[in-house]
This record gives C-alpha cells, sequence and structure tokens, in this order.
C-alpha cells in the first residue's frame, strides 16, 4: 500500500508492505498493522489478505472503507494493481503490486 496524497512532497512517501500469508488490519486502534487517523477513521476497518503475492483481497470489518470511489458492499473484495482504498474520509492509499511495475 502507497500512500496518495495531493501534495506532492507528501505523496508515495509512506508504504506498506503486505506479508504473505498474514492478514494486515487497517483502522485507528492500537491494534492494526496499519494505523491510520483522520476523519471518519474508527477501530479495525478493514482486513487484507495476501495468500500468495499474487492474489490480495480486502475484507470490510466496519466504517467507510471505498475501493476505486465506491463503498465495499461485498464482505471481500479482489484487489488488483493501482485501486485505491480510502479509509474514513481522508486516508488515501493505492494498491501496487511489485511484479507489475508503474
Amino acid at each position: 500500500l502507497v500512500n496518495v496524497c495531493e501534495q506532492a512532497d507528501l505523496d508515495g512517501r509512506l508504504i506498506y508492505y503486505l506479508k504473505q500469508n498474514l492478514v494486515t488490519t487497517v483502522g485507528g486502534t492500537r491494534a492494526c498493522t496499519v494505523r491510520v487517523a483522520g476523519l471518519g477513521v474508527s477501530g479495525i476497518m478493514a482486513e487484507i489478505s495476501n495468500p500468495d503475492n499474487q492474489n490480495l483481497k480486502v475484507s470490510l470489518v466496519g466504517g467507510r472503507v471505498l475501493l476505486n470511489g465506491r463503498q465495499i458492499s461485498e464482505r471481500e473484495a479482489d484487489l488488483k494493481h493501482n485501486d485505491i482504498l480510502i479509509f474514513g474520509f481522508a486516508c488515501c492509499f493505492r494498491v501496487v503490486y511489485p511484479s507489475e511495475g508503474d
């Protein structure tokens, strides 16, 4: 996950590696692997699984989580290279598969 920011000097400065065979939690609590803060951020908001470094999946736990501008409505959604995840109203990340390049 790479952060997306309107300010060019801050864009892409935060990088979170999603480890294989581990579930990464995203939200506002200390228990989260990726801890975010801002408007609309609550406890644990989502879980991202990486079973094989080829197929990432995001599962909604609670709160406002958007995938490419749409609220995640299914229990689980596939993540593709360059997908955009928004947590709450202010935390935006781009999904990057290193094998895909840019």
